[in-house]
Formats: structure tokens, sequence, C-alpha cells
């Protein structure tokens, strides 16, 4: 049912001034963008500091102000525009984590790029290949990424 809901519209957004959030409603089906969207809420709390910066690579050191000793490394190429995090949660869930946005926000992108909008999770995914909801991979990821 909601596959058929995604093609007919957009989601309801939380925050309406965002072009990447934007996007990804026009991309995501309903379940994507709403996880997409809580990943982009969370990157509010975070503090980032770039560690290193060579030919391009940026390196960053992201974490919560409130919990130091947990942090993620995000690892920017300006050339590639490929980024990647140590939580994995791309690797797992096929959607940019809140550590990955948070870079994308302070770099002002503003379009997800299009090695980053995995095709199952888009409203244009082919039905009849018997593709999982995104709540259903969700379910099963879920134990893997808490408290990311």
């Amino acid at each position: 049912m909601e596959a058929f809901r995604c093609k007919e519209g957009f989601v309801e957004m939380i925050v309406t001034e965002s072009k990447l959030l934007k996007h990804a409603n026009e991309v995501y089906t309903i379940g994507a963008y709403r996880f997409f969207e809580e990943q982009f809420m969370k990157f509010s709390e975070y503090c980032q500091e770039l560690v290193v910066c060579n030919e391009g690579e940026h390196v960053y050191e992201v974490l919560h102000p409130d919990i130091t000793s947990f942090r993620h490394t995000v690892v920017y190429n300006e050339s590639t525009l490929n980024i990647s995090c140590t939580c994995k949660m791309f690797n797992e869930v096929g959607i940019l984590c809140s550590h990955c946005l948070c870079i994308f926000n302070i770099i002002c992108v503003q379009v997800i790029p299009n090695k980053y909008i995995l095709k199952r999770w888009t409203k244009d995914v082919d039905l009849s290949l018997g593709s999982s909801s995104f709540g259903d991979l969700w379910k099963v990821s879920k134990n893997n990424i808490v408290g990311r």
C-alpha cells in the first residue's frame, strides 16, 4: 500500500526550507523519507571538527557535545562527492546517516548525490522485483544501528 501512495504525492515535511530534504521528499518512498528526515533532524545536535584536509579529502570528527566519548569519523572527497562514516549506516541500510548529513550541511550540499540514492528506496522502484518495504528492512537492521 505504501508503494502505491508513494507515487501519489509528497510527505508533509517538518523542515520546509531545506533543499536537501525537499530532494529526499521528491525521490524517496514515504518510509524511506521519514527515516532520512529523522537522520536529518539528528545532526542539529552534533558538533563537527575538521581533523585533516589534504588535496580535496576532508576528515571530520562528528560528536554529540554531551557524549564526547562517542565520535564518528566522516571522510568527504570534494572532487568525487564520496562520503563515508565509521557508523557504516549507508552500507547497512542504504540511507545516509546523520553524521554524513551533518557534513553535507556544513559544505552546503543541496541535493543527495545519485550514488547515495538506492533505487530500492525510491518512488520509482520496480515493484515486480519483489523488493521489501522500508519498514521490513528497518525491522531487520534496527538492532545493528542502535545508538548511531
